[in-house]
């Protein structure tokens, strides 16, 4: 029940079933491995002594290339998307050259490094119990916007105008209505 293409791809593969592997080397030590899908040259190809890994689908070169056993359920799109997960399960990862918060870590999501989720775990239609955050990667709230640390720094704004936004809050808390840079608490 494996469909392998590409030089070394599910090389070493002996009780593993169900396996897609696209690609140069594309899942070539895994042995015992069951419903990954790996496309891209080396993708999840350095997993040595995991078994047990099942249902991660690897899109990009060397995406989830370290994973040991209990790396389950990951979804990995990139150029070295994951590479340094080892044991994480249940991962979303979008990006070029892009890691988890945690290596070991669950449930967590990252978008470019610049939107992160933890708590990711909702199934069919269950809401995820998690938070988001927007230059945080371990957001505090169920949503956290981090800025950069200037007083003068937009931390968030609601703009659906041409001329003015409707809501700006600043890194120093002052809040502004209609105004992108509030001088005071609310103005």
């Amino acid at each position: 029940g494996n469909a392998a293409f590409g030089d070394l791809a599910l090389r070493y593969n002996t009780t593993g079933t169900n396996n897609t592997a696209f690609g140069s080397k594309a899942l070539e030590f895994n042995t015992t491995t069951h419903y990954n899908v790996a496309l891209g040259s080396n993708a999840g190809a350095g997993v040595i002594t995991a078994s047990d890994i099942s249902h991660n689908s690897l899109v990009g070169y060397r995406a989830g290339y370290a994973f040991l056993t209990g790396a389950n359920n990951n979804i990995l799109i990139g150029y070295q998307a994951g590479a340094a997960i080892t044991t994480g399960a249940s991962n979303l990862l979008i990006g070029y050259n892009i890691d988890a918060s945690s290596d070991t870590g669950s449930n967590q999501l990252s978008l470019g490094n610049l939107i992160f989720g933890t708590g990711i775990n909702g199934t069919g239609t269950t809401v995820s119990t998690g938070n988001i955050g927007i230059g945080s990667y371990a957001p505090g709230a169920r949503l956290n916007i981090v800025g950069r640390g200037t007083t003068t720094l937009k931390t968030f704004e609601i703009d659906n105008s041409l001329y003015a936004p409707k809501v700006t809050v600043l890194d120093n808390g002052n809040v502004g209505i209609g105004s992108s840079a509030p001088r005071a608490k609310l103005e």
